[in-house]
């Protein structure tokens, strides 16, 4: 697939806001990482799950692309998202109850693709300055 192919798809992918239309980009092996987390979500089945967890915490999330370049099979995007934090969140330090509160928070993903889809998806996202936006109590942000 050409370069100028799998960067219209991302910037489709980012205006998306329903989690099946989404996972239609994505391989079925395909894995998502946030990094800092555990573990990667690995298979169509585990992304839309995470996918449904965000937009049910956040479900006015909108994502704003500064910059987005692409080269063969690899495209990075640098944005801003911004939401309203309206439902449940799971974090390592147990769930986080809606506060209410607007995030802003910077952040860069990095999509590779193969035969047309999307094969690995990781996320660099700042969970400190995230929970700070929050309220959430610093012992919380650092676990």
């Amino acid at each position: 697939m050409a370069t100028q192919d799998n960067s219209q798809l991302i910037r489709n992918f980012y205006n998306l806001t329903d989690p099946d239309q989404a996972i239609a980009l994505f391989a079925p092996n395909a894995e998502f990482q946030v990094m800092g987390m555990e573990r990667p979500f690995r298979g169509s089945q585990e992304i839309t799950q995470a996918m449904r967890e965000w937009q049910r915490t956040f479900p006015d999330m909108k994502n704003e692309i500064i910059n987005l370049i692409s080269t063969g099979d690899t495209v990075v995007v640098e944005f801003v998202a911004r939401g309203t934090h309206k439902g449940p969140m799971e974090s390592p330090a147990g769930t986080v109850q809606p506060t209410g509160r607007r995030i802003e928070v910077p952040a860069c993903d990095v999509f590779r693709f193969s035969g047309g889809k999307v094969v690995s998806w990781k996320c660099y996202w700042q969970s400190d300055l995230m929970m700070q936006q929050l309220g959430i109590g610093q012992a919380k942000a650092a676990a």
